[in-house]
């Protein structure tokens, strides 16, 4: 399963990088048309419109190529980030976080967490041992209390007598 995960994961943030790239490079060819049509180049254009045509047909492909490739880097770097070394702890902290950093403090990374239970586990460990030394080895045994014995007497029986003729 964590595999599919890795691989869905880093498929859709190629695709993300492809559409961010693209629409950069169409947002680059709109500023170029309009700076062309409002006659920031001095009024001529050199380009036809099939050698802007072409032109935008190579930056396409380019900014597809550059933004699949970017989008595989970015979803190794994130996953890597998110999944194995567990960074991202999800949107609502990362929010929380935005909205009240003041808060911020309380919550600490978990890796820190572990770190310090780990260190006051070995402190306790190593507080043990050192009691377990100081002990003596034999345990002598408490002297047994002593009862008063109670003693009852023997309850009386009444046997009735029969007499037989």
């Amino acid at each position: 399963m964590g595999g599919l995960k890795k691989s869905a994961y880093i498929f859709l943030c190629s695709l993300l990088g492809v559409m961010l790239f693209m629409i950069l490079q169409q947002l680059a060819m709109m500023s170029y048309l309009v700076a062309v049509s409002a006659g920031s180049f001095g009024g001529q254009a050199n380009f036809s419109f099939l050698d802007f045509a072409a032109v935008n047909y190579l930056t396409l492909l380019l900014s597809m190529l550059l933004g699949s490739w970017y989008g595989i880097w970015l979803g190794l770097d994130w996953y890597e980030k998110v999944y194995e070394q567990g960074l991202w702890r999800g949107f609502w902290i990362h929010s929380r976080h935005i909205l009240f950093p003041w808060r911020r403090s309380q919550d600490l990374n978990l890796r820190q967490r572990i770190e310090e239970v780990k260190e006051n586990l070995e402190g306790d460990l190593a507080q043990a041992a050192e009691l377990a030394r100081q002990m003596p080895r034999e345990m002598t045994r408490p002297e047994p209390i002593k009862r008063r014995v109670v003693r009852r007497r023997p309850t009386v029986r009444k046997v009735k007598k029969t007499v037989l003729a």
